[in-house]
Parts: structure tokens; C-alpha cells; sequence
């Protein structure tokens, strides 16, 4: 796939707004662009979220295509990768560009409301004068499981579920059953924060009121929109599924180490039938990627096919790198005791990024499984 390489387009106060943006982004993150022109350079404009930015690329992509990117360097500058690029001249019938597009434009981190109610100096305790707490905040945290707890396949399963992605088909199921929805799906715990939130601005209004709690919830009530839409955007792609060329599911999910918050990342692919080798299997691609405290970036790519798995780890710093490889050997051991045969295991040094061209996507497995 194609590379774009990000350069600022925005100035005054919007370009610091962008920069401080980009700065944010994570390997193997995942957002939507509209193309909204060409620059005269022969690069694209992307209207990404509420971002202006253009990309120096070769690519020929019409205006107003929507373009799915994956955060594929951070260093020494972002760059992406498109992962839906359109074949040439194809016309493209979409039934949820609609919804898509006006998505966009609100689109921001999962992660973000959660670092902004954690901070006591910022808004927790104006959330609670407002009389927002009531429970529903208390259950928005409850999603924020510590690093250690997802190292366990069953908290880890039951993360992603939770993560809001499947929120809408739960509820077609609950519907059918007559039951209620459980309160622990964090799209759900965040309508309910939201739908406070805009309770308590509503009285404010009435009251003529201006103050900083007020402009506080209105910050926190962008962020918490953002995310949400974050979340419809990973579901609107996952739903699109296609036999011959497959399904990708995308989750952002929130943890916690110690008194920080940090997010994982987590995209699971399914490969079309139209993929399949000579066995018949389906292949399966996880990548996880995730930034430790000391350990740096970790970017984790895992291949399965039937019994057959090959696992890739790129680390950013050399004690981590040393660290994980001389444990290859005991993640051998745990794979070949739950039945699989261990095609290829290995570590890198250095993340995928922008210099390291071979590093790129999902081509760093040079063994077929």
C-alpha cells in the first residue's frame, strides 16, 4: 500500500491545535480521511476529524473519496498507510458514506475523556457539583482494567467485548429476549455520561449561567462525542463484511498502569475466501500495539492459519528488545502446549515507521503459514 507522509497545512492556533494532534498519534491507529482537494504540489488535502493536513503521495485519489488510514511511523514524522485503497476507476456505492462522513468531523481518542475525569486538577471534581457522578461516571472508570489483569485471555475477551463495538447488536438481542442491556459496555456507559452531561448544561442555560464548570463540561462533553464517534467509526468498518474479501474488527481500549492511562490497540482481520491457500484454512492477523512506561512502543503481529501461527514483535527501545527476545523461547514453549505448530517467532528492533520501509503493515511475516 501506499505511504503518505503528513505535513501541517493549518496556521495560528489551528496549526498548534494539528501539531499537538499528530504528536498524539500510535503505530498501527486507525482513522477515517475525506480527500477535499489536491494541493498544488500534486499532493492530497485530507480533512481527518477537525485536522487540515496534506500528504505528499503519487497516488491519484478522487476528490471527496473517503480513505481508511493506518498510522504506520511516528518518527521522525507520521506517516500512514492507506488500507482501502479503491482499484483504479472503480466505482465505489458505499450505504454508509452518509453516516461516515458526518462522523468525521467529531471524531477523537478513546482515550481522552478518560485522562480528562482521572485528573482531579481538571474536572472530576466539577463533575461532581454538577451532580453528574450519579453512578454514571463511576461506571465509565470501571472499564479502565489494569495492564497486568489483560495479560489473561478471559479479561482480555471479556475487554473486547465490552469495548463498545458489538454495543448495537447486543441490543437487537436484548430486544428479541426482553431483557435490559448490562450497564458494563463502555459506548453505552458513555451515552449515559454524555446524556448527564447534557442535562446538566440544559439547567446552566435556563439559569443563564457562564461559569468554569460550565466551559469544563463543554470540553469534556467534545471529548466524550469524539469518542463515541471513534467507536461507530470501528463499528461502521467492521460491519462491512465481504466473504472473498474478508472482515476487520478495530478496538481502542483504555487501561490503566498505576495513576496513568494508557490505550491499546488492538485490530483483528479475517482474510476472505477468495485469500485461502491450498489447505482451505482461514487465515487470521492480530496486531496489538501498545507505549509502556521504560519499555517504549511494542507493536505485536500475530499470523494464525488452522494450527499454524507465526508472532512478530517490534520493540523501540534496546533493554526491551533484549528483554523480550531472550523470552522468545518460553512463548514457544506456551504455544506448542495449547496445540499449535510455531511457524515463525522473532523479535525486531526498532518500530514500523516511515525509514523502515520493509517494516510495513502487515508484510513483515516472510514465511506463508
Amino acid at each position: 500500500m501506499d505511504k503518505l507522509q503528513f505535513a501541517l497545512v493549518a496556521s495560528g492556533s489551528s496549526q498548534k491545535s494539528s501539531d499537538t494532534w499528530l504528536r498524539s498519534l500510535q503505530l498501527g491507529q486507525v482513522l477515517q480521511a475525506r480527500v477535499v482537494d489536491k494541493s498544488p504540489s500534486g499532493g492530497l488535502m485530507l480533512s481527518v476529524g477537525a485536522h487540515k493536513i496534506t500528504a505528499a503521495s503519487d497516488i491519484s485519489v478522487p476528490k471527496g473519496a473517503s480513505l481508511q488510514l493506518e498510522v504506520s511511523g511516528v518518527f521522525p514524522a507520521p506517516s500512514m498507510k492507506i488500507v482501502n485503497m479503491p482499484p483504479p476507476n472503480a466505482v465505489m456505492v458505499d450505504p454508509l458514506q452518509s453516516q461516515r462522513q458526518l462522523l468525521l468531523s467529531t471524531q477523537g481518542e478513546v482515550l481522552g475523556p478518560f485522562i480528562s475525569l482521572l485528573d482531579p486538577s481538571k474536572r472530576v471534581n466539577i463533575l461532581s457539583l454538577q451532580g453528574v457522578k450519579n453512578g454514571a461516571l463511576d461506571k465509565l472508570l470501571a472499564h479502565l482494567n489494569q495492564f497486568s489483569q489483560l495479560t489473561d485471555p478471559k479479561t482480555l475477551q471479556k475487554a473486547l467485548l465490552q469495548s463498545g463495538l458489538f454495543l448495537e447488536s447486543e441490543l437487537l438481542r436484548l430486544a428479541d429476549a426482553g431483557t435490559v442491556l448490562s450497564r458494563a459496555d463502555m459506548k453505552g456507559a458513555l451515552f449515559r455520561l454524555l446524556y448527564k452531561i447534557n442535562q446538566s448544561l440544559t439547567g446552566s442555560h435556563e439559569r443563564g449561567a457562564r461559569d468554569v464548570a460550565q466551559l469544563a463540561l463543554l470540553s469534556l462533553r467534545g471529548e466524550i462525542e469524539g469518542a463515541i464517534a471513534t467507536i461507530t467509526l470501528n463499528q461502521l468498518s467492521s460491519s462491512q463484511v465481504d466473504r472473498r474479501a474478508g472482515c476487520i474488527w478495530l478496538f481502542d481500549m483504555p487501561f490503566r498502569i498505576h495513576d496513568s492511562l494508557r490505550g491499546l490497540l488492538v485490530s483483528i482481520e479475517r482474510e476472505g475466501a477468495a485469500s485461502q491457500g491450498e489447505s482451505g484454512a482461514q487465515q487470521w492477523k492480530i496486531r496489538f500495539s501498545v507505549e509502556l512506561p521504560r519499555l517504549g512502543a511494542i507493536v505485536a503481529e500475530l499470523y494464525m492459519r488452522g494450527s499454524r501461527v507465526s508472532v512478530v514483535f517490534y520493540v523501540q527501545q534496546e533493554a526491551a528488545f533484549r528483554a523480550l527476545d531472550e523470552q522468545l523461547f518460553q512463548l514457544r514453549i506456551g504455544l506448542e502446549k495449547l496445540g499449535f505448530e510455531v511457524s515463525v517467532l522473532r523479535c525486531h528492533l526498532g518500530i514500523i515507521s516511515a525509514d523502515r520501509p520493509k517494516f510495513s503493515g502487515y508484510l513483515t511475516v516472510d514465511e506463508k503459514i
